[in-house]
């Protein structure tokens, strides 16, 4: 599969193949600026799909990756991908509809989904029909983005084919026996202690946990959580409904971002529920980080193109490391990179784990020419 991956398109003179399929990722506030240039990739372009989302900063194909300056708008990733290999499904300013989805029965797929719904629940439940449509874990893919945190979810946006709107799902299916598809959501994190009950919550705030305030049960396990490791994304927690089908029993990280001391309440990115379960997380150490990038970095040692979806919360946490993970994992690869930093990664954690929406992780999907049973080179 040939590629090419650049964040200005005046440099598209250098593409030497046919695009079929064009992945777009662009700053919310240049949104104006990506349907200009998009229009013109349709134009040259007529018979490619361009499909994306808003980011909160774009990750590109030339070393630091990230985009350090903050002066990079968007990320195009262009593929020769073979248009009868891959089925694109839009759902736009509606619900995702399961028996809408255009596919093989007798075809075995991966998939990639894009999402602007930040209700975790919604999104569960969305992902577990598609792993019972397709029959498969394959399943990768990201929250559309911006420069800040947004719990509203209305300043974030996906774009397919000349098109975008504030509310919806695109689901890309890719024929396994024709591209081989490996990822997986990698964390920092692991869970201590023991589970608790959230006993009250409301909307995106936990009030209480085993019936006593949220915050004094938490830091009695903890310590004292400080403004700068909370403004930092340091005290990520594991919060899942025990009573959720869909997730099987994974435990998804979230994302704190707030805490009130008057009313003893712990905010997170995503919604909660009275009756959810909660761990804390602590960092696993960066000998295990080495092991986990180092084992990712040989699945995808031979891949034609890498994608990307990186928590936004990681540039604070991680900060001048971020790029340096980067660069153990794709290092050698002589693969195309591309992605951005998202509001949540859609991916497992483990080989045993189903996939999920994460908060906190860097979740790669490597694409391969030659199909999931094709041996690597």
């Amino acid at each position: 599969m040939n590629t090419f991956v650049t964040t200005q398109i005046e440099e598209i003179v250098r593409i030497d193949f046919e695009p079929t399929l064009i992945f777009g990722f662009y700053l919310y506030k240049h949104q104006t600026l990506f349907a200009e240039q998009s229009a013109l990739l349709m134009q040259e372009y007529p018979d490619a799909d361009i499909v994306g989302c808003s980011t909160g900063s774009v990750i590109g194909n030339a070393s630091p990756y990230i985009d350090l300056s903050g002066s990079d708008k968007y990320v195009l990733i262009f593929t020769d991908m073979k248009k009868e290999a891959y089925s694109l499904n839009v759902f736009f300013d509606r619900s995702y509809e399961s028996d809408a989805v255009v596919c093989d029965p007798g075809t075995a797929y991966a998939a990639l989904l894009f999402s602007t719904h930040q209700n975790r629940l919604e999104n569960d439940k969305v992902l577990g029909e598609i792993r019972r449509k397709l029959g498969t874990n394959e399943l990768f893919g990201a929250l559309a983005a911006n420069t800040v945190l947004n719990i509203k979810g209305d300043a974030v946006s996906l774009y397919c084919n000349g098109e975008f709107r504030h509310k919806g799902y695109i689901l890309l299916l890719i024929d396994e026996a024709v591209y081989r598809i490996q990822g997986e959501s990698l964390g920092s994190f692991e869970p201590i202690g023991f589970e608790m009950d959230i006993t009250k919550a409301e909307g995106n705030i936990i009030f209480e946990i085993d019936g006593k305030p949220a915050l004094d049960t938490v830091e009695e396990m903890i310590g004292e959580m400080s403004s700068y490791g909370r403004d930092h994304y340091s005290y990520p927690f594991f919060i899942w409904n025990p009573e959720n089908s869909y997730t099987k029993g994974a435990l998804p990280l979230r994302t704190l971002l707030d805490i009130d001391r008057e009313r003893k309440s712990l905010q997170f990115f995503n919604y909660i529920d009275t009756g959810y379960k909660i761990r804390p997380a602590i960092r696993i150490g960066e000998e295990k980080e080495r092991r986990k990038l180092l084992e990712a970095h040989r699945n995808i040692a031979h891949s034609d193109l890498i994608l990307l979806f990186v928590c936004i919360a990681l540039q604070d946490f991680e900060e001048e490391m971020e790029h340096v993970y980067l660069m153990q994992l794709i290092d050698g690869t002589h693969a195309a990179l591309g992605g951005f930093h998202t509001f949540g990664e859609i991916g497992y954690t483990s080989a045993s784990a189903v996939s999920v929406l994460n908060n906190q992780t860097l979740t790669y999907v490597s694409i391969t020419e030659g199909g999931k049973n094709a041996d690597a080179e």
